[in-house]
């Protein structure tokens, strides 16, 4: 058995990883993985962290390989369960998916955790009236609850509700003015309707707390991008690139921008230097496709295609 200070270390490592995972720095996350599960930290938090970072790289069968695990050890887990939900539903297994959140209901009826998940997967299935009613019931009981206030705001917006999303919006930042996922989704609501300045103004508001939070510099570049605000976008991106030299996604905004300027052969080899970092990046993949295709290199582009055989 592992003694106090190896659990503690386990944990550090665990928390070293996190970040890192989000920074999409996927080696030196995966270094800190296998010291946390050498120091002893609890399995089913190693297989949770492990499935999140599987996750995050495009990966939802062996991320729903590591949250089934972490069920296997931990089956009291809600966020095992939550998890698995959402690899299923990446991985179109949407039967299964149901399955388990009903289960998972069946034991822990308020579970935060486990509503959300089944929330989403109602979106994805296009059934945005039952998932808006299961976040309901969620914020019934837990009204700060930060997964169901975000999970609102992105569905109303998706649905162009937008003046219920900004209802909304306003109690989740009085709940939780930095949050960094509540201002990611109110800044969506003002993207979808073209009000890049609001929108910009929640990027920066974040970017001042915790400046290398990797969605909210991307999510900069491609607003600044939209607006045609092409120098502030070289400037967002060389700062992104700075802070985050290893990140896929920062590479992959980085090629759009050099797209939009029609510095094609710059584009593919952002690209590809994502793709050399994250072999099956869905979005460096897509977006090295769309080059090829605009530099008329069509085989290239079709051999680039996931699950292309000759």
């Amino acid at each position: 058995m592992a003694d106090g200070r190896a659990v503690a270390d386990g944990q550090v490592h665990l928390a070293n990883a996190d970040g890192l995972r989000r920074r999409q720095d996927f080696a030196a996350a995966e270094a800190e993985l296998t010291a946390a599960a050498a120091a002893g930290a609890d399995g089913a938090a190693v297989e949770l962290a492990w499935g999140r970072l599987e996750f995050d790289r495009d990966d939802p069968a062996a991320a729903l390989a590591r949250f089934t695990a972490a069920a296997a050890l931990a089956p009291g887990s809600q966020d095992a369960i939550g998890w698995q939900v959402a690899a299923l539903k990446h991985l179109c297994r949407f039967d299964e998916a149901r399955g388990i959140a009903d289960d998972g209901l069946a034991r822990f009826p308020d579970s935060p955790t486990i509503n959300v998940a089944l929330a989403r997967l109602l979106n994805a299935l296009e059934y945005p009236d039952e998932a808006l009613a299961r976040l309901d019931h969620v914020l019934d009981r837990h009204p700060d609850d930060e997964n169901a206030l975000e999970g609102k705001i992105e569905i109303l917006a998706g649905l162009g509700r937008y003046a219920e999303a900004e209802r909304v919006s306003e109690i989740a930042l009085a709940r939780h003015p930095e949050s960094p996922r509540i201002n990611e989704s109110v800044a969506g609501i003002y993207r979808k309707q073209h009000r890049f300045d609001a929108a910009l103004d929640r990027y920066e508001k974040v970017l001042g707390t915790y400046p290398d939070d990797r969605v909210m510099l991307c999510d900069r570049i491609r607003v600044l991008r939209h607006a045609g605000r092409y120098d502030e976008a070289r400037s967002a991106v060389e700062e992104a690139v700075r802070l985050l030299p290893r990140s896929p996604g920062v590479l992959v905004h980085r090629s759009h921008l050099a797209e939009d300027e029609d510095r094609l052969a710059d584009a593919l080899d952002d690209a590809d230097a994502a793709l050399r970092l994250q072999p099956n990046c869905l979005d460096a993949l897509g977006q090295r496709i769309d080059v090829l295709r605009k530099l008329r290199r069509y085989d290239d582009a079709e051999e680039t295609r996931p699950g292309h055989t000759r």
